[in-house]
């Protein structure tokens, strides 16, 4: 609770919040709203799921099930945030081997889901998804692990809402 606190109230005064002229809280709903699919208030296992495939198969050029380093750069999310692309592809690509095939993808993303749905009831909130995400930033921001952003972690981090 400590680190998330601190978190949104650095981010917060930095203004880092803001991306094409939306609140965070703004660019959260739409992005919540993307994968609740029912309208149902909830994005459950399935709709999550879906939302990461759907993504992949938008990278995936050529349909061979697979990510290949060259396909995750070339893309108009990758060129506008290198940094975070290039992080994902380090998450997804469990076995290391430079290219993230379907079951990675699959697989990271229920891990990533089981890890968001703090009360294990099988769906996600848009408080469970807020606070997953807030620490999720954290993390990557405490570039030494010491559970504190310093100085100049902060000045250090490329945000993803930075223009």
């Amino acid at each position: 609770m400590k680190k998330t606190t601190i978190l949104v109230s650095v981010l917060a005064v930095a203004g880092l919040f803001f991306a094409t002229g939306c609140s965070k809280e703004d660019f959260g709903s739409r992005m919540f709203s993307k994968m609740d699919n029912n309208g149902d208030s909830f994005v459950d296992k399935k709709e999550y799921i879906e939302v990461s495939t759907k993504r992949f198969e938008k990278v995936d050029d050529n349909d061979d099930n697979k990510v290949t380093s060259k396909e995750a750069f070339e893309n108009r999310f990758a060129k506008k945030m290198p940094e975070i692309a290039k992080s994902l592809f380090a998450k997804y690509d469990t076995n290391k081997d430079g290219v993230v095939e379907k079951s990675e993808m699959l697989q990271v993303s229920e891990k990533s889901f089981i890890k968001t749905d703090s009360n294990s009831d099988g769906k996600l909130t848009k408080d469970e998804m807020k606070v997953y995400r807030q620490n999720e930033m954290f993390d990557k921001m405490d570039v030494n692990s010491d559970n504190a952003i310093s100085r100049e972690e902060f000045q250090n981090f490329k945000s993803p809402f930075a223009k």
